[in-house]
């Protein structure tokens, strides 16, 4: 028996069922449903496994649709004059060495110059283990090809195409530029367009022609690629308004417009 708040004893027996009747009434699993700020939105407890299928498929479309930009960038635009050749660095080996994408980037880039494409080259890239900057050993590069020095603006600092984008923003204001083309490997294209787009130009773009990769590395560069789209852009070193141009802002020749 169990005392009552009156003190008048109540039957223990009984006193069990109201606590086992009660109990069973506030745990039924059936009213276990959450919603999210009142607006109807629930999910039920028993199936934890749809919200992570959500997230996976959401990822999964995320990466699709940079790989399609990541490969639409390797088609390169540049078919008419610009303002400069900007040409992005690629290591140099310990012993002063140019790398074969160094060197590609260079020889692409001279190609556009002699072409007529643009009356200057920017050659950017800071030091790395050579000891050198990549900069200089791409304006060494591109005198030996037959490009007067004058015609060569050096930018010896940068050791991120983020950085190299910013330095280089700096100096075309500062000169009046309005357009460039940018030269580097085909999966960097688009990644690289977005950079120097948030800094107001107009770009056009060069690929490489980078049998020098095999098709593994390819790929490995490719989601490199894609994961620095992702982290980039959720920082906001590449701003949305880039990704507007790039997107919607094109033209039928592929620039993307700083306006």
């Amino acid at each position: 028996m169990i005392l009552s708040r009156s003190r008048r004893p109540i039957p223990l027996s009984a006193s069990l069922s109201t606590v086992s009747h009660t109990t069973y009434s506030e745990c039924d699993t059936d009213a276990i449903l959450a919603r999210v700020d009142g607006d109807g939105v629930s999910f039920n407890a028993r199936n934890p496994g749809g919200g992570i299928l959500a997230v996976l498929a959401t990822g999964a479309a995320i990466v699709a649709a940079l790989y399609v930009f990541v490969r639409r960038g390797e088609r390169g635009t540049a078919r008419t004059h610009a303002d400069a050749i900007i040409v992005l660095g690629a290591q140099v080996h310990r012993n002063g060495r140019p790398s074969a994408a160094l060197r590609g980037r260079v020889q692409r880039a001279v190609a556009l110059y002699h072409a007529g494409l643009a009356p200057r080259l920017v050659v950017t890239g800071g030091v790395g283990e050579a000891g050198v900057s990549e900069a200089s050993v791409m304006q060494a590069l591109a005198i030996a090809t037959g490009v007067p020095e004058s015609a060569i603006v050096i930018e010896p600092q940068a050791t991120r195409t983020l950085e190299s984008a910013r330095a280089v923003g700096v100096i075309g204001r500062q000169a009046g530029w309005r357009s460039v083309i940018v030269v580097s490997d085909p999966f960097h294209l688009w990644r690289s367009a977005l950079l120097f787009a948030a800094e107001g130009f107009t770009v056009r773009t060069a690929a490489t022609d980078d049998r020098y990769y095999t098709a593994r590395s390819r790929r490995f560069y490719r989601g490199r690629e894609i994961a620095a789209l992702f982290v980039q852009t959720g920082t906001g070193e590449i701003p949305l308004r880039a990704w507007w141009r790039a997107v919607s802002g094109e033209t039928e020749e592929g620039c993307i417009h700083d306006d």
